[in-house]
C-alpha cells in the first residue's frame, strides 16, 4: 500500500522490485529521462504486468522546460544533464519537469519512499521537490562522487546531506564501506 517514487528508473529493474513491495494497493512512478531507456522501461512494466507501476519519461529538474541530456560512453548509466551541451551529437533533447509538479499530476499524496540515481543532477532535482520532501518519510540518493574526478559537477553528496537536513531528514551515510558507490549513498528518513 505504500507510494514509491523512482526516480532515474533505468530500464526498470528497482521498479520490479518496489512494484512487488508495494503490492497491489501500491503505487510506484517510475521516471526516467532517456528517450531509449525509457522505452526498456515500458518494456518492462509490460512485460512483468507491473499494473501498479507509471512509467513517466521527464528529466527531473528545479523548473520544467527542455533538458539536453549527455550520452558518455555505450553505457546507459552515463547518460547525465551534468555537462550536456543542446548542440553536441552525443545530446538528447527531453521534457524536464521538478517533482512537485510530477507529483501534482500523478496525485500523490505522500511518498513513502523516493529513491533518486540521476548521475549528477540531484541537485537540481531536489531544489524543484521541496514540497514532496514535505511528504515524504524515507529517502535514498546515489551520489556520484566516486566518479566526479574528469567532472566535479557529479559531486554532489555535500549538497545532498545538507539539503536533506535542511529539509527535515535524518542523514545516514556508510562512509566506511569497501565500495565508493555505496559509500556515496545518502539515506534519510523524515524527522518525528
Amino acid at each position: 500500500g505504500d507510494t514509491i517514487v523512482d526516480v532515474g528508473a533505468g530500464d526498470g529493474l528497482d521498479s520490479m522490485v518496489f512494484s512487488r513491495a508495494v503490492g497491489p494497493r501500491g503505487k510506484v512512478l517510475a521516471v526516467e529521462a532517456h528517450p531509449a531507456t525509457f522505452v526498456l522501461l515500458e518494456q518492462t512494466c509490460h512485460l512483468n504486468g507491473l499494473e501498479n507501476v507509471t512509467p513517466s519519461h521527464r528529466a527531473v529538474m528545479d523548473r520544467p522546460g527542455r533538458v539536453a541530456i549527455a550520452e558518455e560512453g555505450s553505457h546507459r548509466d552515463f547518460f547525465s544533464v551534468i555537462g550536456a551541451a543542446e548542440s553536441s551529437a552525443e545530446t538528447r533533447t527531453v521534457a524536464g519537469a521538478t517533482l512537485d509538479d510530477l507529483c501534482r499530476e500523478h496525485e500523490l499524496a505522500r511518498v513513502d519512499f523516493l529513491k533518486m540515481n540521476i548521475e549528477g543532477a540531484e541537485r537540481f532535482a531536489l531544489q524543484g521537490g521541496r514540497e514532496l520532501l514535505g511528504r515524504t518519510s524515507h529517502v535514498c540518493i546515489a551520489c556520484h562522487d566516486f566518479i566526479a574526478e574528469g567532472n566535479p559537477d557529479l559531486a554532489t553528496k555535500s549538497f545532498v546531506v545538507d539539503f536533506l537536513e535542511e529539509q527535515g531528514f535524518d542523514v545516514t551515510l556508510r562512509d566506511e564501506h569497501a565500495l565508493p558507490w555505496v559509500r556515496d549513498h545518502v539515506h534519510g528518513s523524515k524527522r518525528a
